[in-house]
């Protein structure tokens, strides 16, 4: 049998592939879908771990620069007279240092 121009040998085993597929990916839509993260405990744990940070850092200010040096680009003082007004300030963020730090 031939479909399109080509025997039908050839484009079984594709069918079988993309319906096997298909059934892999109607398993992944048909699982429960996890929880939603609770927002107010997740924000009231950061608020929390970000009262530790300032109170640590206030302690210890040689560190607390030195994290601030990695935590952001360094900074470019330019000629406020050419400044637009919309902008207050401008910083590269850097967050590579706290790769691989996650414990929630």
């Amino acid at each position: 049998m031939f479909v399109v121009g080509r025997h039908a040998d050839t484009i079984a085993p594709a069918i079988r592939q993309r319906e096997a597929e298909i059934a892999r990916l109607q398993v992944r839509l048909g699982a429960p879908r996890p929880a939603a993260p609770n927002m107010e405990k997740l924000l009231d744990a950061s608020m929390q771990r970000a009262a530790e940070w300032e109170a640590t850092l206030r302690e210890a200010p040689r560190v607390a620069r030195l994290l601030l040096r990695r935590s952001i680009g360094p900074l470019v003082l330019t000629d406020d007279s050419q400044r637009p007004d919309w902008i207050d300030a401008e910083a590269e963020i850097n967050t590579r240092w706290l790769d691989g730090i996650h414990d929630v």
